[in-house]
């Protein structure tokens, strides 16, 4: 153990020895994060501070460095930064500020000035809100004003009580220096799935070209992709890992894994030369921009009309939604950006309009898989990798082979047999006891309701989209309505499978739903104010909302008829 370059100490704030010594300057590395801890972590934080304040000895975590040499005095904060930066505003506002004499004691590095953003929150210089001084005013407000104690008082108790476990790594390789980051980091991660990738390909495109400036260029690709309001990396890594799955056909197994260990194992395993050519960093800039661009269209309909006008079907602009609400969203949500990166159409317009009907194909499939089977299961994901994925990289036709596999013999695996998609399984679900399966019904009434929408004159596509996905707006969440109330029919057994089917339920906007509860008159007072054409309809049709099971039939029967024809199904009268 003693050859190992780590060491490992317990370190308290403020003493000779301490964290914020005046021998120590801290760097944080370009690949970190912007200082960005927000409320709910600062409560916490506050929380174990006043345990310490009370007099209780209070742990805060594993803090881990890396430095050059045992001499150097200047540490690369690994894990700990938002902490930190937390404690030297915190003890400011106690009256005892770190930097005093130490200007430079805490660096940053290649963040467009955030090293000096701090110095200006600590001496009251700053003009801009930011988490500094945010972080900062939180704080005087959390202990400027306590009865109980002096700042003195609680400033001893903390530079007293407080106390850490630091580690520091001398000499390691980046790579090592993550690994012992993922096995020891306790509280405060600084360092998410996407933070990590960031090392781990810096340092594999090091080892390919020592004298290029990697770390900057990905920093760039990362500041570039945070800044546009509906992108992450986190979703450029699902893409990222789905090209590399299709392009070498890597099977299921491969795409179980999460994104951490799966560009772990592709970037450092002993196959590595095998996926060179989408590692490539030009490739991976080609892949986070194709998927900044397309995916900035998709968001804004309404500066979008040269790609809704370039679909064969309007539908066919909500794949990535439709995919995303399917029981298999989490794994395939990026595929039309998938298919668009693999596609050699030049024009970029006609290359996303044909990735999005690509994409509703699948989406079709999935969605009658998300309906007969109550959980995901492997035979989907084999069908997925095995054909659907190789296709997508190879530019080969897929709707033949969906069609058919929708329709297809029952599969039997692990001893049991499904009906893999089969259409008349899927349409007797569709009329009976729907509504006790929540996903099931929420696929079905969501995608009813955006046939409905799309059948409308004079499509506002953006005005669709806030409709049924923005769940982020509160006064936009819906619920599944029972159109025949509930406390209607529950004592009929006889039909009380077909008033939980899809002739029963429609979307309802959520507040609407709970003020009218089982009551038939207010539903026929507050039916015709709804946003939705779906449940508009039904009052046009039944203005007094009598809704009796023939009326159910009739609609499961026109319901089951629109979702098979959009699905390419022959409708089967159950």
């Amino acid at each position: 153990m003693s050859n190992i370059p780590m060491d490992t100490k317990v370190k308290y704030l403020c003493d000779e020895d301490g964290i914020f010594n005046k021998e120590r300057k801290y760097v944080v590395p370009e690949y970190q994060r912007d200082y960005s801890w927000g409320e709910e972590q600062l409560k916490s934080f506050v929380e174990s501070v006043r345990r310490a304040i009370d007099g209780e000895k209070v742990f805060m975590g594993t803090v881990q460095y890396a430095r050059e040499n045992n001499i150097d005095t200047v540490y690369d904060i690994i894990d700990g930064q938002q902490r930190m930066t937390t404690f030297i505003l915190l003890l400011k506002v106690l009256g005892h500020d770190v930097t005093k004499g130490n200007n430079d004691i805490f660096k940053i590095k290649n963040f467009n000035g955030n090293d000096q953003k701090l110095l200006d929150a600590l001496k009251g210089n700053s003009s801009e809100q930011n988490k500094y001084v945010e972080n900062l005013k939180y704080l005087q407000a959390e202990f400027e004003k306590n009865d109980d104690k002096s700042k003195d008082e609680m400033l001893n108790a903390i530079i007293k009580n407080i106390y850490f476990v630091e580690l520091i790594t001398t000499g390691m390789s980046l790579p090592d220096v993550v690994g012992i980051f993922n096995t020891i980091n306790t509280t405060g991660l600084d360092l998410n799935c996407t933070d990590i990738f960031k090392l781990r390909y810096y340092d594999y495109l090091h080892k390919q070209n020592k004298d290029e400036q990697w770390m900057s260029k990905i920093c760039k690709i990362y500041d570039d992709i945070n800044d546009t309001e509906f992108c992450n990396m986190s979703h450029v890594l699902d893409m990222y890992k789905l090209c590399l799955v299709a392009k070498y056909n890597l099977k299921w197994e491969k795409l179980s894994m999460g994104n951490e260990a799966f560009f772990e194992e592709i970037l450092t395993g002993r196959e590595t030369k095998k996926f060179k050519d989408i590692l490539n960093f030009d490739e991976f800039e080609k892949i986070v921009y194709l998927y900044k661009d397309f995916h900035t269209m998709l968001c804004r309909p309404n500066q979008s009309t040269e790609l809704i006008n370039a679909l064969k079907n309007k539908i066919d602009f909500f794949a990535t939604n439709l995919i995303w609400e399917t029981r298999y969203g989490w794994r395939y949500w990026t595929l039309p950006f998938v298919i668009a990166y693999f596609d050699k159409e030049e024009n970029k317009i006609i290359k996303y309009a044909n990735a999005l009907s690509k994409a509703m194909e699948v989406t079709k499939y999935l969605i009658v898989s998300s309906v007969n089977y109550d959980k995901v299961i492997n035979p989907v994901h084999t069908f997925m990798c095995n054909d659907i994925l190789e296709k997508i990289a190879t530019n080969g036709e897929i709707t033949d082979i969906i069609k058919t596999n929708i329709r297809e013999t029952p599969y039997k695996w692990d001893r049991e047999e499904y009906p893999l998609a089969n259409e008349k399984e899927f349409q007797k679900r569709l009329q009976k006891e729907l509504f006790y399966n929540a996903k099931r019904s929420f696929i079905v009434c969501q995608l009813s309701a955006l046939l409905d929408e799309l059948n409308e004159d004079n499509l506002d596509m953006a005005l669709i989209k806030s409709k049924l996905y923005n769940w982020k707006d509160k006064s936009s969440r819906y619920d599944m309505e029972h159109i025949c109330p509930q406390n209607i029919f529950k004592n009929d057994k006889e039909n009380i499978a077909v008033f939980n089917g899809i002739g029963n339920l429609v979307v309802f906007e959520q507040d609407k739903n709970r003020s009218v509860k089982d009551d038939k008159l207010k539903k026929s007072e507050v039916y015709p104010t709804s946003k939705y054409v779906s449940v508009k309809q039904i009052a046009i049709q039944n203005p007094n909302i009598d809704w009796t099971i023939d009326d159910v039939r009739k609609r499961a029967k026109k319901e089951t008829k629109k979702i098979s024809d959009f699905l390419g199904l022959d409708y089967n009268e159950v």
